[in-house]
């Protein structure tokens, strides 16, 4: 016990000089004072010159001596194994940053990521074309429906519906001020009264023409006689709905000062039936003539909602659809191809910078190893010097207590044996060169990149492949 507590304070003087590895002290400076002021050489060199020990055999060590010999030693043990735990991280290290990993994928991705997408587009391709027949039955649907009904012509371009409904907006609203205008004076409670009682005029008109152009009228253009006379019974319900009922309101405006009640209603119903085209006043005229534009415009909305033959429209919208969302879905495929080889050239981005951090770090690694061996060495002979400077302080304080001649064997210095362990160095070979090899596989992979889109079909193509 009392041997490691002097051990312990030769460990406390020592000073970190080669910090090889974080938080590890290998190699220690040695405080040659301390150390033998903390051992008391000198007390015990007087009294063992006193006493006349070691004796003058020429052989013999006292005691300090051999205790000077175990302290260097121990110092010099513990530091070998510091040292060789420091190698084996060192070794370690090295074998993790080989670059051999990465250049292997940096010369194996392009093959496997051509293979990838190859599969890829041949799966996308098989959709495609299973898709497409959907395509080709709506375009032939719409072949055999202008075959049948004669067209030859391209079906008419849609108003966009902002455009269709403002219009029909415009028309209600210049129909339903003057008629609120015209009415007030009739209405007890002047505009507001007259605005929610013949709010209901332009609704009527619009709709009623809207909706007899739009379903019966247009039925005229279709070939089958049935629907040829629908057409006609339409065109004269539409054309009957937007006299009689203009007429009707502008009687109405004739009759008791456009009074909003049922014996001014019955009285109008009687005048239009009676004298349809007698109208006493110019703002009756003007009624008539605003509520017959409102319609108009309602008729021409009704009868070009769509194209105005019956069911060419929607079968041509079909068309268009399809096409359009299986053009869609072929960009959808040449994305996904496009994300492949993203990810692959980014994870061979990744390896490239891992190879070369390895290549880097290697070399410093193997400096490293070189000069904890040389460093190694160097200290074995600082400790041969702490104990030979030890072993003087304690050998002149025995000789002057002793007042005789020195033992022969303190002409001699004392045998330590620090033998240095062979720590073997880490060769730095150049290894394999990683410059070159990225932009090389990205080059192959955009080429496997271009085969691939390539045999994703064009409409064209797939239209080409039916009509053979």
């Amino acid at each position: 016990m009392a041997r490691r507590r002097k051990r312990d304070a030769v460990f406390a003087v020592f000073r970190p000089k080669h910090p090889y590895l974080p938080g590890t002290e290998i190699l220690r400076q040695v405080d040659v004072d301390a150390v033998a002021d903390e051992l008391g050489l000198e007390a015990a060199g007087e009294t063992d010159g006193k006493a006349g020990a070691p004796p003058a055999d020429g052989r013999s060590l006292s005691a300090k001596e051999r205790e000077i010999i175990g302290e260097v030693r121990g110092v010099w043990e513990l530091t070998i194994q510091g040292a060789r735990r420091a190698h084996d991280a060192y070794r370690g290290r090295f074998a993790s940053l080989t670059a051999d990993t990465d250049v292997e994928e940096l010369l194996g991705e392009p093959k496997a990521v051509a293979i990838t997408l190859k599969q890829a587009a041949r799966d996308e391709r098989d959709r495609l074309v299973t898709e497409y027949a959907h395509v080709r039955e709506t375009r032939a649907e719409l072949d055999r429906f202008k075959r049948r009904e004669g067209i030859e012509r391209p079906p008419a371009e849609d108003q966009h519906v902002i455009t269709k409904v403002a219009l029909l907006a415009i028309a209600a609203l210049a129909e339903l001020v003057v008629n609120t205008s015209i009415f007030a004076g009739g209405d007890e409670f002047g505009f507001v009264g007259a605005i929610t009682k013949v709010v209901v005029i332009p609704i009527v008109n619009i709709g009623g023409c809207w909706l007899w152009t739009h379903w019966l009228a247009r039925n005229i253009l279709a070939r089958p006689l049935w629907r040829k006379a629908t057409g006609v019974l339409g065109i004269a319900l539409t054309g009957a709905w937007l006299i009689c009922l203009n007429l009707a309101v502008a009687h109405w405006r004739d009759s008791a000062a456009a009074a909003m009640n049922i014996d001014a209603a019955q009285f109008s119903l009687e005048n239009a039936l009676r004298q349809p085209f007698h109208l006493r006043s110019f703002q009756s005229w003007g009624l008539f003539m605003v509520g017959c534009f409102a319609g108009v415009v309602a008729i021409f909305e009704g009868w070009n909602w769509t194209d105005p033959h019956p069911g060419y429209g929607r079968r041509a919208k079909q068309a268009r659809g399809a096409a359009e969302l299986w053009g869609a879905d072929r960009q959808s495929a040449i994305d996904r191809l496009h994300l492949l080889a993203e990810e692959s050239i980014a994870a061979l981005k990744d390896a490239q910078r891992r190879a070369e951090l390895a290549m880097a770090e290697r070399p410093d690694l193997a400096a490293k190893v070189a000069s904890l061996d040389e460093d190694l060495r160097a200290y074995g002979d600082h400790l041969r010097y702490v104990g030979d400077e030890l072993t003087q302080r304690y050998r002149q304080a025995n000789v002057r207590a002793r007042g005789g001649d020195a033992p022969p064997q303190f002409q001699r210095p004392l045998e330590f044996a620090l033998e240095a362990p062979s720590l073997s160095p880490l060769s730095a070979s150049p290894g394999r060169t990683v410059t070159g090899r990225l932009s090389r596989a990205i080059h192959e992979i955009t080429q496997a990149l271009d085969a691939a889109c390539s045999q994703i079909p064009l409409m064209t193509e797939l239209d080409a492949e039916a009509a053979r």
